[in-house]
């Protein structure tokens, strides 16, 4: 019996174990955070190129606002505070640094 579970161990994963609800998750959380960063590169970009000079301040301006704009609707919907502090300031710095490199490229 022993072995047996040993065996299964080691093989890789089935299908149905990377279509399970917990991989479900994970590939949800990977597609937020992807849409973040591009969504910050974009609106990074376009301060860029408006302002011209200091672009990275303004990428970095328009990353912080795109958080606001998150941040403020979560709190409308959830009626309170959206998550875990620690996962706040992680979006604030996703955000932050995803606009300020899209300023940098703008």
């Amino acid at each position: 019996m022993k072995r047996a579970a040993l065996r299964l161990r080691s093989e890789p994963p089935c299908l149905s174990c990377l279509l399970s609800a917990d991989c479900y998750c994970f590939v949800v959380k990977i597609g937020i955070v992807v849409i973040y960063v591009i969504s910050g590169v974009a609106g990074g970009v376009i301060a860029g190129k408006m302002r011209g000079e200091q672009k990275f301040l303004w990428g970095l301006t328009a990353g912080i606002v795109y958080f606001a704009v998150l941040f403020l609707v979560s709190f409308a919907v959830q009626k309170g505070m959206p998550e875990e502090p620690v996962k706040i300031f992680t979006t604030l710095v996703l955000c932050g640094a995803s606009g300020m490199a899209g300023g940098m490229i703008g």
